[in-house]
């Protein structure tokens, strides 16, 4: 019997180092992706490719950016070429300052069919999948324009007149999970 709560005991503990273990490895990935950012659709030739940098440099040199080929520590191409034709390219940024200018601006290349993301762990691109398929459907099921829909940090947050009225967490196994609101959210 006291070999049994022996067992107990180390499996419990086990249990709690993988737990933190888990815990700085998610942590360490979002750490290792905070200066880059993936861009889409840029068109992919030969001669595009090989001074990918120069390339992001200028579509980055556009009015309400300002940025040159110094501002990375590299960019290439991700993946395969997709429906699109052509494939995504990663972005790091020497300091995130400068990503954030850019993830601020990029609404600026949206009228161009360039569009710039976050990079996401794969864990976070789940879950944003998760909250994106659900925020879709809300808007099949309410019908009303006058709410908003915003998804930020693994959250779902459902506005109306500018007020959080709902919001929602998105879970690692793609399911969401409605969250008590404890004070209305700010979100910008």
């Amino acid at each position: 019997m006291d070999e049994q709560i022996k067992n107990i005991e180390k499996i419990s503990l086990i249990e709690k180092i993988v737990t933190n273990l888990s815990t700085k490895v998610r942590h360490l990935q979002r750490q290792v992706r905070e200066n880059n950012c993936v861009i889409h659709g840029v068109a992919e030739t030969e001669s595009l490719n090989k001074n990918l940098t120069k390339v992001v440099a200028e579509i980055l040199s556009q009015p309400g950016f300002s940025h040159s080929g110094k501002d990375f520590d590299y960019v290439t191409r991700l993946g395969k070429i997709g429906k699109s034709g052509s494939r995504l390219i990663l972005a790091k940024f020497h300091r995130k300052e400068k990503k954030s200018s850019v993830m601020k601006n990029w609404g600026i290349l949206k009228q161009k069919g360039i569009t710039i993301y976050v990079d996401q762990t794969p864990e976070e691109r789940k879950i944003r999948g998760a909250l994106i398929k659900y925020r879709e459907g809300l808007k099949l099921k309410l019908k009303n324009p006058a709410f908003s829909y915003k998804i930020r940090d693994g959250k779902l947050f459902i506005s109306k007149e500018g007020k959080v009225v709902e919001s929602w967490v998105g879970k690692d196994d793609g399911t969401c999970v409605k969250k008590k609101l404890s004070r209305t959210p700010v979100i910008r």
